[in-house]
């Protein structure tokens, strides 16, 4: 059995602590060895999940991305909003790492030239580049009719973009293979292959394609991936949020999850929500919302720890920004708030019991069984 090797993530935010985990589970050459943020972001010293109040993740962060290249032998290089931000720093690690035989591993868009000279790393190293969305030509279908997709499929959708939606594929998908169930899953992110899963295929981000093309290019994707990994079930994670928020917090409108409900049938919905919307009022109003819209019922309900930032809704433009609460406080904030038994069950994200619930929830879903919880 080959050693793993040790891999830095540089630079570590907290867009990868929804990978951190299932990244060691599917990449057995790879171990995680350490967690380098730059040093402007203050978490030195800390455990990684303080990035956002999920609980602690079992590895202090660093801020010394030479020294921990020392110490491994490869480097990851996850996708952030920082990341354009400090491109030349990156781009300047992962030149060093090359020049010292390390494998990279880079989910950070990188221009065709820049992809050229990494990809010519050497023998003994590796590149593997993480970044663009799946090839799939519309030209594969082979009728513009909807196939029927035979194998039992899950949404999971955030009621507010980046509420943990890709925690709860991760929480799911994780689970459902240990039970021993064949798993297909497609992420929202573009670097959703950095963990094993498919993303959403090229297509569907092109600007002169048609909606209707749209809707059955990627149901021949799906019965694609039906054909050709036989799935005992089908993870879906919806892009963007579900429905406008306001008129300057558009939330993605919903329109990409529309896109998706009319290509392939749910048959289990998991709704992704903020600790601020947690009310049995509230889960039914959302419940008959995207029955309509989306012809899905909401089996289950996860919630996020995120809370919209008030102030921001008010001076703010475009993507939400979030305070993060301890799973602490938002066990407070459901015996609060949600007293009264909900007709819907729902489950705080980041408590290990939880989770387990949330599975079972959504097993017992799938095979017809009362939910009890």
């Amino acid at each position: 059995m080959n050693k793993r090797k040790k891999t830095a993530v540089y630079p570590f935010t907290r867009e990868f602590l929804s990978y951190f985990s299932y990244f060691q589970t599917c990449h057995p050459d790879y171990v995680i060895a350490s967690l380098v943020s730059p040093k402007g972001f203050s978490m030195s010293g800390k455990d990684g999940g303080f990035f956002d109040n999920r609980g602690e993740i079992g590895m202090t962060v660093e801020d010394d991305i030479i020294a921990a290249l020392e110490k491994s032998e490869a480097l990851l290089v996850p996708d952030s909003p920082s990341c354009e931000k400090m491109r030349s720093k990156i781009l300047s690690v992962m030149g060093k790492a090359k020049s010292e035989g390390k494998d990279i591993l880079c989910a950070m868009p990188l221009s065709d030239d820049e992809q050229k000279e990494f990809k010519n790393i050497g023998h003994t190293c590796h590149f593997l580049y993480y970044a663009n969305p799946e090839s799939f030509s519309l030209q594969n279908r082979t009728t513009d009719t909807i196939t029927e997709i035979n194998t039992p499929v899950v949404f999971v959708g955030e009621f507010l973009e980046n509420t943990d939606g890709t925690d709860v594929m991760m929480v799911l998908a994780e689970r459902f293979k240990k039970d021993g169930y064949i798993v297909s899953a497609i992420g929202a992110r573009k670097d959703s292959q950095l963990v094993g899963f498919h993303t959403y295929p090229d297509f569907f981000y092109g600007t002169s394609v048609s909606n209707q093309a749209k809707v059955s290019g990627f149901n021949a994707f799906l019965a694609n991936i039906e054909a050709d990994e036989q799935p005992d079930v089908i993870i879906i994670q919806l892009l963007g949020g579900l429905m406008r928020y306001d008129n300057h917090h558009l939330n993605g409108l919903g329109i990409d999850a529309y896109l998706v409900a009319q290509a392939v049938t749910c048959d289990c919905f998991v709704l992704s929500a903020s600790c601020g919307f947690a009310s049995p009022e509230i889960f039914e109003g959302l419940d008959k919302h995207f029955r309509e819209v989306l012809n899905a019922k909401i089996n289950v309900i996860s919630i996020s720890n995120r809370l919209a930032d008030p102030l921001d809704l008010v001076a703010g433009t475009g993507t939400l920004k979030y305070f993060y609460f301890t799973p602490k406080r938002v066990r407070e904030i459901l015996v609060r708030y949600c007293s009264d038994k909900s007709l819907i069950p729902f489950f705080p994200l980041f408590e290990k019991e939880s989770q387990e619930n949330l599975y079972q929830a959504v097993l017992k879903s799938l095979t017809g069984n009362s939910i009890v919880y």
